[in-house]
């Protein structure tokens, strides 16, 4: 056995300490993500395979059928699934299919930056990083977000001609997704964690 399951696991944990440490000595998001980067080659010539890295990471969540966005703390109880309404979410919140629209609500699903090398054996874009200063904004973002009005002004049919994956949800279920994604936002901005992020 490679161990590859562990080393990830027990790598999260030594990245989550040094950015928490980084942050409260006023180090610039760009250096946080330097240091990220640096831990992610130095994991994977710690784990014999590509394939192995990518699953590991998998493993220590409950995997999502089409996305989640996972703070890394617990990764296998602080998760949450969008599922099938990732897309239909984020057209509702932004107004675009793809990107963040330029917004810190848009930063909420599609938002991130890669991992170094998950982009390689994950399909649509591999696992995505907000910093913990990120996650505070997207939090208040969220927070502040007037989700009843957009879910009243959802028109299933202009989702559809806009190429959104399963555009047709009610109200309830955009309803639903929303708040379990504003929880985790808002649990991962008070322990002042990273959030990643993925669809597959």
């Amino acid at each position: 056995k490679s161990g590859g399951a562990r080393m990830v696991r027990e790598a999260y944990e030594k990245m989550q300490v040094n950015i928490q440490r980084d942050v409260a000595n006023g180090k610039s998001t760009e250096e946080i993500k330097e240091m990220v980067a640096a831990q992610q080659r130095q994991l994977m010539e710690a784990v014999p395979e590509f394939r192995q890295y990518t699953e590991a990471i998998r493993k220590l969540t409950t995997g999502a059928e089409k996305s989640a966005a996972v703070e890394t703390e617990q990764p296998s109880a602080d998760n949450v699934s969008l599922e099938k309404s990732w897309s239909c979410l984020h057209y509702m919140m932004t107004g675009v299919v793809e990107g963040t629209g330029g917004t810190l609500i848009g930063e909420s699903i599609l938002g991130g930056t890669v991992i170094e090398g998950t982009d390689q054996t994950m399909d649509y874009g591999g696992v995505r990083m907000h910093a913990p200063d990120m996650v505070k904004k997207i939090a208040k973002a969220v927070a502040e977000y007037d989700v009843q009005k957009s879910v009243a002004a959802y028109d299933a049919k202009k989702a559809e001609q806009a190429d959104v994956y399963v555009p047709d949800h009610d109200k309830e279920e955009l309803l639903h997704y929303f708040a379990l994604m504003k929880s985790l936002y808002e649990k991962a901005a008070k322990k002042d964690k990273c959030v990643l992020l993925w669809i597959e």
